[in-house]
């Protein structure tokens, strides 16, 4: 990180120190972090770039959760609490991954690749049911935001799409996989 963007780093955390809820230091702050969270995170899940995006979405997530920013003494002491807080979710998400399967082609570009199908009518039933239960469970805006995301459409696009923040964004996609994925554990699948 250079120096001028632990400046503006310790300028954020001074902020919030005094001011837990300010958005504005909350925005620098994830503007500042994400690169560094997000290249922690992915290379700690092997490069599984979606895993490493929803990790880095709750390595934010539990900094604005449960950081305490006046005890920080110094941005590096921060810094090194940002990275215990990667490797803690990184190795969260893995536990997650040794109880389930993971795709060959996940972390690939999807862009060159045809959709991937089900091998059989019978699987294609399954995955329709369980389209259709999580679709029944998510309010209006969140079957929107599924379609959008089922459509290949970027953060940035959805975000200008409801008029959202980027951070905003994200944290949703994060919890609708979330969703998405406690519906597939319930099934087994």
């Amino acid at each position: 990180m250079s120096p001028s963007q632990k400046s503006k780093l310790r300028q954020c955390l001074e902020v919030l120190a005094r001011d837990k809820g300010h958005q504005e230091a909350w925005s620098r702050l994830h503007r500042l972090l994400w690169p560094r969270v997000m290249s922690t995170t992915y290379r700690a899940l092997g490069g599984l770039k979606d895993r490493a995006e929803d990790a880095s979405q709750e390595v934010l997530f539990r900094l604005a959760r449960y950081a305490d920013f006046s005890r920080t003494r110094s941005v590096d002491e921060f810094l090194g609490y940002v990275r215990v807080v990667c490797d803690n979710v990184a190795a969260d998400f893995l536990k997650e991954l040794v109880h389930t399967t993971v795709p060959i082609d996940e972390g690939l570009d999807d862009k060159d690749q045809a959709p991937l199908t089900p091998a059989n009518p019978e699987q294609l039933i399954i995955s329709e049911d369980l389209l259709h239960t999580l679709e029944k469970s998510l309010g209006a805006e969140e079957r929107q935001l599924l379609t959008l995301v089922r459509e290949g459409y970027t953060d940035t696009e959805i975000a200008s799409h409801f008029g959202w923040n980027y951070g905003n964004t994200g944290v949703k996609v994060y919890r609708l996989r979330i969703k998405l994925r406690k519906l597939l554990k319930i099934h087994r699948l």
